[in-house]
């Protein structure tokens, strides 16, 4: 029964890392092509307190 356990929690682990990192390779990606069509306001300005 453990074993079960901790497989699954093993391979929930295992998608939940692929996940982020696909999700870090959309945002990089997304960042390129914006950079490679030449545009300069690729990269949003935080909108913080002064």
């Amino acid at each position: 029964m453990r074993q079960k356990i901790a497989g699954a929690l093993f391979l929930l682990v295992i998608v939940a890392i692929t996940l982020f990192v696909a999700q870090q390779i959309r945002k990089s990606a997304a960042l390129q092509d914006c950079v490679a069509s030449g545009r300069r306001d690729c990269v949003p300005v935080p909108q913080g307190n002064p």
